[in-house]
């Protein structure tokens, strides 16, 4: 962070006096209730309330050189940064929550699949040994089958028959 300046440390002094190098250029008031104002010489200015809310913006228009209360809490923090601070934990500890159930559901996912091909590869070698080990009687049956058929066709055709030869001997 930039280095604070006169102007800021005016801001937060309780001593109007607090501005040393004798600057004609520079003022600044403190009000009976704590508030206080400074504009310096080289274009920089600020405020603070009676709350210890404020802000300064240095002369130089770098964004470095601007400050805010919370550039000075005796404490480290305020409510407003601690309440930030705690909403941040809390929405990146549900998107932390979100991503591991995801994964887990992925990982659950993956787990069926896994057990499905498993079972369907199971299930395709029954079929084939079942298969190889029956294979005489299926082969004895579809022999069975076309022999029986042939067999059916046979009798229509003598049956087609007899009846032309009956009716020719008349």
């Amino acid at each position: 962070m930039a280095k604070k300046n006169k102007g800021w440390d005016y801001l937060n002094s309780d001593d109007i006096n607090s501005m040393s190098d004798g600057s004609k250029d520079d003022w600044g008031y403190i009000d009976s209730d704590g508030s206080d104002s400074f504009h310096g010489g080289d274009g920089s200015w600020g405020y603070k309330n009676a709350d210890g809310s404020g802000s300064f913006y240095g002369g130089t228009g770098d964004s470095d050189s601007v400050y805010d209360e919370g550039d000075d809490d005796a404490d480290g923090s305020s409510l407003g940064e601690a309440l930030g601070t705690i909403v941040g934990a809390g929405i990146v500890g549900a998107m932390a929550a979100g991503v591991k159930a995801t994964a887990e559901e992925r990982e659950r996912e993956a787990q069926r699949e896994a057990e499905r091909r498993e079972q369907a590869r199971i299930n395709s070698e029954k079929r084939r040994a079942w298969r190889k080990s029956h294979r005489k009687g299926i082969a004895i049956t579809i022999l069975i089958f076309i022999f029986v058929v042939l067999l059916l066709i046979g009798y229509y055709e003598i049956q087609k028959l007899i009846g032309i030869l009956w009716f020719n001997d008349l």
